[in-house]
């Protein structure tokens, strides 16, 4: 006689999973390489030079459309200063050396004659300057304050410079008038045609 015995119920623990049941299943198969997207960073490197040659040109356009009558003053603002413009001055007062830079003879005395007789000056010395060979004729002030009576009797003397220089005095006078061969204001004509009469 056969004798079975009841089937016995087996439990089974569960499987445990692992790292690649995540994975989501495809039809591909094996490793596959990701393929390189558009926008490489050459590509970025490339644009980015051009966006600054760009920026650059701009800049330089604007820099040469600004007008250039717009002066620094402007350009700070309605309450810079600058220093005040130079006003020319005549004062029958000042003293004055004439020298004579030309080969023009007595042009020195003649220049003279024409300060006094206009009261531009009262002429302390008139005579040659040791260089005959002067080309541009200027008026030597030594101090600030005379610059305003260098600056009228230079345009009094046909709109020659003026300029300060303290180490060119003259006779202990404020002004020194340093006629040239470009010189051709007052006294020029009386002293060729003196010169021309003497010989």
């Amino acid at each position: 006689m056969i004798t079975t015995r009841p089937h016995e119920e087996q439990t089974v623990a569960p499987k445990q999973g692992d790292r690649f049941d995540g994975v989501k299943r495809t039809s591909r198969v094996g490793a596959h390489r990701a393929v390189e997207r558009p926008g490489s960073p050459g590509a970025w490197v490339l644009v980015s030079t051009l966006i600054a040659l760009i920026l650059t040109a701009v800049g330089i356009l604007l820099y040469t459309l600004i007008p250039s009558s717009v002066s620094f003053v402007e350009q700070l603002g309605p309450d810079a200063k600058g220093p005040a413009p130079v006003v020319a001055e005549i004062d029958p007062e000042t003293t004055v050396a004439v020298l004579n830079g030309t080969d023009i003879a007595d042009l020195a005395f003649a220049v003279d004659t024409a300060i006094g007789a206009e009261g531009w000056g009262t002429t302390t010395f008139a005579g040659n300057a040791e260089d005959r060979n002067v080309k541009i004729s200027a008026v030597f002030y030594t101090d600030e304050a005379s610059e305003g009576l260098a600056k009228g009797l230079g345009e009094k003397l046909g709109g020659i410079s003026y300029y300060q220089n303290p180490s060119f005095v003259t006779e202990g006078s404020q002004l020194t008038v340093l006629l040239g061969a470009d010189y051709s204001g007052p006294g020029l004509e009386e002293a060729k045609q003196s010169a021309s009469e003497a010989e």
